[in-house]
């Protein structure tokens, strides 16, 4: 698949229309370009984020000594000069499901109001140089006053180059008050 990138100006020299306006006129030279262009990026109208093919994903939930449900999300590539990241104060956030096919949340962390940090890191991934994130829950808050204790599968939300990634698979645990 290809994508091309259009930019308002050309730099001299890089596109050279001399010959090619000789042979037809103007409008009709340029209605040829647009269509030779289309024509080879026809099933890609827009370019898409190009993180997501290059970072790798992998999240765990385990339950912490102090009781607690904590999700850590491993952020890596093979890239060897390394994928510039941007994130903010809510980076990971955790989603349950009663079922392995985690097709519908019954609790979802994304959706409650929460107080995140109003900032904007950045940073490089690099192969030898993962990022981690983590978030964490109570156990009682997840299972609030509608759902019974029992076996529970996780995935994970990352926010992530100001887009939202999904982790399907970040483990499973079985919840109690």
């Amino acid at each position: 698949m290809m994508y091309f990138v259009l930019q308002s100006s050309v730099t001299p020299g890089v596109l050279s229309t001399r010959f090619a306006r000789r042979l037809m006129p103007r409008p009709v030279f340029l209605l040829a370009a647009m269509a030779a262009i289309l024509a080879g990026c026809a099933e890609a109208a827009t370019a898409p984020d190009m993180t997501a093919g290059y970072l790798q994903m992998v999240a765990t939930t385990t339950r912490t000594s102090a009781g607690r449900v904590q999700t850590d999300v491993t952020v890596s590539t093979r890239i060897l000069g390394g994928v510039p990241i941007e994130w903010g104060g809510c980076t990971v956030f955790l989603r349950v499901y009663p079922t392995p096919e985690r097709t519908a949340p019954v609790w979802d962390s994304s959706r409650l109001p929460l107080a995140c940090p109003a900032f904007l890191a950045r940073g490089r991934v690099t192969p030898g140089a993962p990022a981690r994130f983590s978030t964490d829950a109570v156990p009682a808050e997840i299972l609030g006053d509608s759902l019974p204790a029992g076996h529970y599968y996780f995935s994970a939300l990352l926010a992530l180059n100001r887009t939202e990634f999904v982790v399907p698979d970040a483990g499973e645990l079985d919840l109690g008050r």
